[in-house]
């Protein structure tokens, strides 16, 4: 039997993956469960398996080519027995829409988006005939639903849910992410070598990654008029309580504890009061996100920077915020997070001070309209008041430095913000 391999579906609003390399080639045989493509969606690399042993008849994209999920991109020949489920069949039925060379055309993925698609929604998503009727006849593609957070058993999307996301649907597709790879990274700029050049001089080109966050923090200045607001705060009473019971953490909860993981924990807390903050912006407006996806900058061993997210961190304690954070710091170090880790994060913390870093004016993780950079914490003489009046002592302090979007957050909302986190740090019990 003949059948075409995919890219599967690898996270929510992921909508296409670049093909990094091919594991295997033609006339190949790939074992069940095998490896045979490397693919990377925005910054996670990631190895595709085999759903079933089958041998490689012919290629449809290349390497560094950008494809959508669920289109063929190589036709096999099954060698096991293998019965397809209904989102299956639908992949192997897309042959007829592949061209005499085995590419598919802009307007072969549209149509089948629009319309084949829409009959393995039902299966992927386990929609209600009432739920996948209202889709249908509103063209609601698979895409589409990747946006909606079912409120229903086990997270299936109810009437209510679709019906909503029907009425906002325009608000939702501006944020469909861009084709990375669509647009060159440096716009307007001569790509032939740098000028000027002498010997001793060593020429970098950017590699994929680097490339690719060069353009989002490019799109995030282009997107967003960036401003900056700085508080310094006494971090005393964090620095002492960490310090007395750091052994306790490991001892009790088997988890080494940070000042950063006390300071992600009140940010969560001041965001909570402070929710513009807790957004994603698009055209016409911002939208105010109800859970707080919590994303951490994390420098990966090759020098390189990624930001993982603790979805829902409002409901985390403290401890169990410190194990989540630990444990995907872990994942990113071993080069092994995978798309829904880095998705989906309503407002950022970057610790610039584990660096030495006095203060950051950090730029904003789109479609974010915010970021927090937090400075080295170093001691300083301080005037404290008392009741017996003023008096000179050692304080450990730190600056912290919220960038946001001076189009939703203006100067005031910002400073209350950092006036908040201030408070609740200063006076943590």
């Amino acid at each position: 039997m003949k059948y075409h391999l995919s890219i599967p579906k690898m996270g929510e609003s992921v909508s296409e993956a670049t093909i990094v390399n091919w594991l295997k080639k033609v006339g190949d045989i790939i074992e069940k469960d095998q490896p045979f493509i490397e693919v990377s969606t925005d910054k996670v690399e990631s190895e595709i398996p085999a759903p079933f042993k089958c041998k490689i008849l012919s290629i449809q994209y290349q390497k560094d080519e950008t494809v959508p999920v669920n289109i063929p991109i190589a036709e096999v020949e099954v060698l096991d027995d293998f019965v397809p489920n209904k989102s299956e069949e639908l992949n192997k039925n897309v042959s007829s829409f592949i061209e005499n060379k085995g590419v598919v055309t802009q307007k072969t993925k549209t149509n089948f988006a629009k319309t084949e698609m829409q009959s393995a929604v039902n299966h992927i998503h386990k929609l209600s005939p009432l739920v996948k009727k209202i889709a249908i006849e509103n063209e609601i593609t698979e895409a589409d639903l990747n946006y909606i957070n079912g409120s229903g058993i086990e997270g299936r999307i109810t009437k209510d849910d679709l019906l909503y996301f029907i009425k906002n649907k325009e608000l939702f597709r501006s944020q469909f992410p861009k084709n990375i790879q669509s647009e060159p990274v440096f716009e307007n700029q001569d790509e032939s070598a740098p000028k000027g050049i002498e010997e001793q001089d060593e020429i970098v080109v950017f590699d994929r990654m680097r490339g690719m966050i060069a353009k989002h923090m490019l799109d995030s200045k282009r997107n967003s008029p960036h401003c900056t607001s700085f508080s310094e705060i006494d971090v005393t009473k964090i620095v002492e309580f960490r310090d007395l019971n750091k052994d306790l953490f490991i001892k009790e909860n088997n988890i080494k504890i940070t000042y950063t993981h006390f300071f992600m924990k009140l940010v969560i807390d001041a965001l909570i009061a402070f929710p513009k903050l807790n957004a994603h912006n698009y055209s016409k407006g911002y939208v105010i996100k109800k859970n707080v996806h919590l994303g951490f900058a994390t420098a990966l061993p090759d020098g390189n920077l990624i930001v993982p997210v603790i979805k829902n961190s409002q409901t985390l304690d403290l401890v169990s915020l410190a194990k989540k954070v630990n444990e995907i710091a872990e994942k990113a170090k071993q080069f092994n997070l995978q798309p829904e880790d880095i998705q989906g994060g309503t407002f950022t913390v970057s610790n610039t001070g584990i660096f030495g870093s006095l203060m950051g004016t950090p730029i904003i993780n789109q479609p974010q309209v915010a970021i927090l950079s937090l400075g080295e914490i170093i001691k300083k003489p301080s005037v404290v008041e008392t009741e017996n009046g003023d008096r000179i002592e050692i304080r450990k302090k730190m600056f912290a430095s919220l960038t946001y979007d001076h189009r939703i957050i203006d100067g005031s909302y910002a400073a209350s913000f950092l006036k908040k986190l201030k408070n609740l740090i200063e006076n943590y019990q």
